[in-house]
């Protein structure tokens, strides 16, 4: 005996397509961010003809592996795919977090049989809740299918609103590190990372857009409306992190430039006076040698003289002698 549930997984696509298994043997993870689990180890198994999942877990290192099967019931062209699962009772840990509603950790280890991270990184997907229901989930149906996309497409408003104020507190304390503080080199630093969380959020914001145009005639003109003007004013953000990267790059470069050519000035002005500094201390040292060289040449002279003096002394001895 077991509660069953039901499970409309959206695996995120730019493009309308029915998700397929790319991914048959994904690595096993632990998951500890799940509130009131324990730290978590799952793996899992599929069976390609039929897209049925096999969920291993273990809720610590001495337990032993329990599964849940997941048996495939639909799968659409908006990447919607369907699974029924029957939980055992009582509830573990896990299980019991699976009645109420799927998790995003598991939604996203799930997904991630039918999805690659080829344009984007991995956390650009990974932070929506998996859509739940009590009764069987018929993706026919018009009424279900709206239930579907209204959750998912609400997942994302939550998420990039949330996105959207983080980024411009980011913007504002970027404008005060260059504007107040005239820290170039710390805001090089910060705008880098702007940039990277900018993409980040984009990257998860063109999913939210293609969900959206793939859900245009199934849901309520203010979810749709509320949802676009949120993308909106994330792309006029997105053009304001990329500007504020542009112009704070180039004023740090032209910063170094510009202390490039006052230091190499400095290097010729002290390669000059160095210069004139030898020059004069090879003057000194070549007129000491001078003067020794005049006094050695003088003395040498006296000598001669003396030698003369003695010579002539002796030829007149020599003369007044005859």
């Amino acid at each position: 005996m077991g509660q069953r549930r039901y499970y409309a997984l959206w695996i995120p696509s730019l493009n309308e397509q029915i998700p397929d298994v790319i991914n048959p043997e994904p690595a096993s993870v632990e998951l500890s961010d799940i509130i009131g689990l324990p730290p978590c180890k799952l793996r899992c198994e599929v069976e390609l003809s039929t897209k049925n999942i096999t969920l291993y877990y273990s809720l610590d290192s001495i337990d032993n592996e329990r599964k849940l099967s997941f048996t495939h019931l639909e799968a659409i062209r908006s990447g919607l795919i369907s699974y029924e699962v029957n939980i055992p009772t009582p509830a573990d840990a896990l299980t019991e977090c699976l009645l109420s509603q799927m998790h995003h950790s598991i939604y996203h280890y799930l997904k991630g049989i039918f999805h690659e991270h080829n344009y984007h990184e991995d956390e650009c997907d990974s932070l929506l809740q998996g859509y739940t229901s009590t009764h069987l989930i018929k993706l026919s149906d018009s009424k279900t299918l709206k239930n579907i996309y209204t959750h998912y497409l609400t997942e994302y408003q939550d998420k990039l609103n949330d996105a959207y104020m983080t980024l411009s507190g980011q913007l504002c304390k970027l404008q005060e590190t260059t504007n107040v503080k005239k820290a170039y080199k710390q805001a090089l630093i910060e705008v880098k990372q702007l940039k990277r969380d900018c993409q980040r959020v984009m990257g998860e914001a063109s999913y939210a857009e293609a969900l959206l145009e793939m859900s245009r005639f199934n849901i309520k003109n203010t979810i749709y409306n509320t949802l676009r003007n949120r993308l909106s004013l994330l792309e006029i953000l997105r053009e304001k992190c990329y500007d504020a990267y542009s112009l704070i790059n180039n004023e740090y470069n032209n910063r170094l430039g510009r202390y490039g050519i006052w230091i190499g000035a400095m290097g010729i002005i002290l390669t000059f006076l160095l210069e004139i500094y030898h020059t004069s201390d090879n003057t000194t040292v070549q007129n000491k040698s001078v003067n020794t060289s005049d006094n050695y040449e003088l003395t040498k002279l006296i000598n001669r003289a003396d030698s003369l003096a003695a010579i002539n002394q002796q030829i007149i001895d020599s003369l007044q002698r005859k």
